[in-house]
């Protein structure tokens, strides 16, 4: 199907998200692929990340309204860049929906689908002073967790180098989920490494959609 959503947050960062309803094969046709395409897909091995891995190249090429080929490639640290374009990119998929920014600077987006178990794995990724918050924070629980879930995961890819903990490198405060759509302000603080990050959400039904983008 076409893009469910596609918005600009300004005029050089846009966001895309499409829900999966096709086969592979119907996405399959829809790419243009080159040796190192082929070599990553054909690695994949479960279905539904196949279809993830396929409509998330189909999004960027209807959001680059292009017919030429994309080289998409993946940097050591497995972070996605276009080799033949200084654009900087994110991508995240979960469930039947996949998530795409663009923009003229660094960015990290997430997108989850709201699961009621994410209050089993909450010690993994919220700290103390995050768990302060949480409890004065009027949206549900599980939404605000997922949240800050999606905030981390749009934070760490940003970043872009891995080896971050989610509790001690990455912070979120000012938490506001109160209506469809949110805000936060994020800190990734690693060595001499600290940068503060506004932090963006929007409710889409039983997800929950998350990105930051260093403005700076």
């Amino acid at each position: 199907m076409p893009i469910v959503q596609e918005f600009e947050i300004n005029p050089d960062t846009r966001i895309g998200i499409w829900k999966i309803e096709e086969s592979m094969q119907e996405l399959k046709w829809q790419l243009q692929w080159g040796q190192n395409d082929i070599q990553q897909f054909s690695v994949i091995k479960n279905e539904q990340r196949c279809l993830h891995w396929l409509s998330s190249r189909v999004l960027l090429r209807k959001m680059l309204n292009t017919c030429k080929f994309i080289d998409l490639k993946i940097d050591e640290f497995g972070k996605p860049f276009l080799g033949n374009s200084t654009t900087h990119l994110s991508i995240s998929h979960s469930g039947h929906y996949v998530a795409l920014i663009i923009s003229n600077k660094d960015v990290g987006i997430d997108i989850q689908e709201l699961k009621v178990n994410i209050e089993n794995i909450a010690t993994k990724f919220v700290n103390k002073e995050e768990m302060k918050e949480l409890s004065t924070e009027s949206g549900g629980k599980q939404e605000c967790l997922h949240a800050l879930w999606g905030a981390k995961e749009a934070l760490y890819k940003l970043y872009g180098k891995k080896k971050l903990d989610f509790k001690e490198n990455l912070h979120i405060k000012d938490l506001d989920l109160e209506t469809n759509k949110g805000t936060a302000t994020g800190t990734i603080s690693k060595g001499n490494y600290e940068k503060e990050v506004p932090v963006y959400f929007q409710k889409l039904g039983e997800y929950i959609l998350a990105f930051a983008i260093d403005e700076d």
